[in-house]
């Protein structure tokens, strides 16, 4: 049956909004799959010279073993969120720990404790992007932080921690990837349209997109229909329901080369 993605249409017209320096702003959106099974969530037309764009959304959901991980980080590593010190203004910090470190008993404590020793030492001189960090928790026990900064004028500052899942020896987040392409592809392709996107989704700190768009890029042999697909762009909606602040971000050969941030439904950062 066909259904009402009212959050999904939400989300895609703040990206359409500010999409291409503002040439889609005030696109005509017809939200195909609430009139049609198996369409896709939006067909943008451009009024200016008709031109016409089909998004297909999907959200990237957990899997089973970064659903233990998160459980064990949620006791160990969330609260070093709680530490105000950490909290640079104008600055969205997020820190993944390595997956794997927690997949079995040991001295998490320890691993916490050194976290937010090294972080206090370091949070007010992270550059901005994508970044990796050593952290030594004893002689025999070191590991590798990815820290994404991103400024936002005006902003209180965050800090959240998560896991970087971008080495999972299991297989598990390429499976999830390949199930959603499964899914959306398809529908994406079939629709008439003059280009098209596809729109991924995360809605918590589980891994970061540069993990997802390898695990796609590892696919396009399989996916011959990727080839067809003008852009895959990345949204960040953990703090989507506050209404506090979505990132939307284009990556291409492993580097982010597009980015849409907004803070209350405000455009802030454009890159």
């Amino acid at each position: 049956m066909p259904t009402s993605n009212r959050r999904e249409n939400t989300l895609i017209s703040m990206f359409l909004s500010a999409y291409e320096n503002d040439a889609w702003r005030d696109c005509i959106k017809a939200p195909l799959d609430e009139k049609e099974d198996g369409a896709v969530e939006i067909l943008a037309t451009r009024p200016s010279d008709g031109t016409t764009l089909a998004i297909e959304h999907t959200l990237i959901q957990p899997f089973v073993l970064h659903k233990q991980e998160f459980a064990r980080l949620r006791e160990t590593f969330l609260p070093i969120q709680d530490d105000k010190s950490l909290i640079v203004p104008g600055r969205a910090i997020d820190v993944f720990i390595p997956a794997g470190i927690l997949g079995k008993r040991g001295n998490w404590k320890s691993q916490s404790g050194a976290v937010q020793k090294w972080l206090q030492c370091n949070i007010s001189s992270l550059p901005e992007g994508e970044s990796r960090h050593s952290v030594r928790v004893d002689r025999n026990t070191e590991f590798s932080l990815l820290i994404r900064v991103v400024a936002i004028p005006g902003y209180g500052g965050t800090l959240t921690i998560g896991i970087d899942g971008s080495q999972l020896p299991d297989g598990s987040l390429g499976a999830v990837v390949e199930k959603a392409l499964k899914m959306k592809l398809p529908k994406l392709i079939s629709t008439e349209a003059d280009r098209r996107i596809l729109l991924l989704e995360r809605d918590e700190f589980t891994l970061p997109e540069s993990a997802i768009h390898k695990e796609i890029e590892k696919r396009r042999r399989m996916f011959s229909d990727l080839g067809r697909v003008n852009e895959i762009w990345f949204a960040e909606t953990v703090f989507f329901h506050s209404a506090e602040y979505v990132r939307f971000s284009l990556i291409s050969s492993g580097v982010e080369t597009r980015a849409l941030a907004f803070h209350r439904g405000q455009l802030i950062t454009r890159s």
